[in-house]
């Protein structure tokens, strides 16, 4: 089956690389012309970096310069921000997206810009690309999916002889590859209404986070429109290996149990489409499940104090997930808190008290993390055991008490309760 990545990987993914380009732009508001031309490169020095440099001329000088340090001057204001394309010698044209530029020297009317990106874009067509609408993701990586694969004659483009590994959730079949060196891997999916860009190529990996323990992010991006043109992009993405035995779902004994870690890809995917935002549109960022799984993964690798607070407040936030504030009404019979409150608030000796008393009463109207937890407990998802270590430990490391620098019999025991609650609760 022809694959628009398959024109793409070895013309992109392998670095160091140059993109020399004859010109190069400075854009600044939308619709106004180039306030900066000239000839430079794209310098992919790494997976994890991505630059521009140019020698370019002003169109004016004046209006250039002003832009420059306005965008220099308002940081986090996306339209006062600079873009960058580029033309290289084969004729694509890249867009670089939003660019801190940075001005170097100026000789005589040329000046020196340069400054990281975070990817590049370009829209193809013709022969190569895939009539198909969908989406294609590559890994720069073998992602470690459960082995073995079964085999048999499969994808003769991919070269190999092996079935994909491939899942359908909600109507949506996903299907991964490994390349034929078995240094990167492929993802592929059709879209439709409830799986469409921009946001299906984040959606594909979310899973993945929380499955691996890892930070899983698409180096390169292909979105077949369905019509003969996709939108081609390269990013960077991060350089970090956890600890997976902390931050994976899956415990050392499911991480080779093939049908087990599809059916959680499934479950985990099927959250990610169907969640939706304030205002009922699809979550571009990623769910909170997954944000919470990639903080942990960072964590791994940090101390054990940043650890312990780490998933504490992994569980303290995947409980909210559960069990929304909104929806924790307290057993307390509410006339009586409305009661209580009346007397206090006729007590008027110490008005700095009185408060304190007001505001601790105003929080027995909804039941805490602790008494929702209580509830797993009862029905057997979750053990005593842990929900009182996650009440000890959290009270500690959130106040300031450093626990041990180095392994102890009590912390390992801490640590493991604790990385267990976080994965029971996130299969609950």
């Amino acid at each position: 089956m022809k694959r628009t990545l398959h024109s793409w990987d070895y013309r992109l993914l392998d670095t160091p690389k140059d993109i020399e380009c004859p010109v190069m732009e400075v854009i600044g508001h939308d619709h106004e012309a180039p306030l900066l031309r000239g000839p430079g490169h794209i310098s992919i020095k790494s997976p994890m970096s991505m630059q521009f440099v140019m020698h370019a001329e002003a169109c004016d000088e004046g209006r250039a310069f002003q832009a420059l340090m306005q965008a220099k001057a308002n940081p986090y204001e996306n339209l006062e921000q600079l873009r960058v394309f580029a033309i290289d010698y084969d004729g694509t044209r890249w867009n670089c997206g939003w660019a801190n530029v940075q001005m170097g020297d100026i000789t005589e009317s040329r000046w020196r810009l340069s400054g990281e990106i975070q990817g590049i874009m370009t829209t193809v067509s013709g022969h190569g690309v895939s009539q198909n609408a969908g989406v294609e993701v590559m890994y720069d990586s073998k992602l470690n999916f459960p082995h073995p694969m079964p085999r048999k004659r499969g994808d003769p483009e991919l070269g190999k002889d092996e079935t994909p590994h491939a899942v359908t959730v909600d109507g949506v079949k996903l299907e991964f590859f490994n390349s034929p060196d078995k240094s990167r891997t492929l993802g592929v999916a059709n879209v439709c209404s409830g799986f469409n860009h921009p946001f299906a190529e984040n959606w594909i990996s979310e899973p993945l986070n929380i499955l691996l323990g890892q930070l899983i992010y698409p180096r390169l991006v292909a979105r077949n429109m369905g019509n003969g043109t996709a939108q081609v992009s390269l990013r960077v993405v991060p350089e970090h290996v956890a600890n997976h035995k902390i931050s994976s779902i899956l415990s050392e004994p499911a991480w080779a149990d093939q049908k087990r870690f599809w059916e959680l890809y499934g479950a985990i995917f099927s959250v990610v489409i169907q969640a939706r935002d304030e205002s009922g549109n699809p979550n571009f960022e990623l769910n909170p499940l997954t944000h919470y799984y990639q903080e942990l993964a960072q964590a791994t690798t940090g101390s054990n104090w940043v650890l312990c607070m780490t998933l504490a407040s992994v569980i303290e936030g995947v409980a909210n997930l559960m069990f929304p504030i909104k929806d924790r009404a307290s057993d307390i019979d509410v006339k009586k808190i409305e009661s209580l409150k009346a007397h206090i608030e006729e007590w008027k000796e110490d008005m700095h008290l009185r408060q304190r008393m007001l505001d601790s009463l105003a929080r027995t109207k909804t039941n805490g993390v602790v008494q929702s937890l209580r509830g797993l407990c009862k029905s057997g998802i979750l053990d005593n055991s842990h929900l009182q270590t996650w009440q000890t430990v959290r009270n500690q490391v959130m106040h300031g008490r450093l626990v041990s620098p180095w392994s102890t019999q009590e912390l390992e025991l801490q640590l493991k309760n604790l990385i267990q609650l976080v994965h029971r609760l996130s299969e609950a």
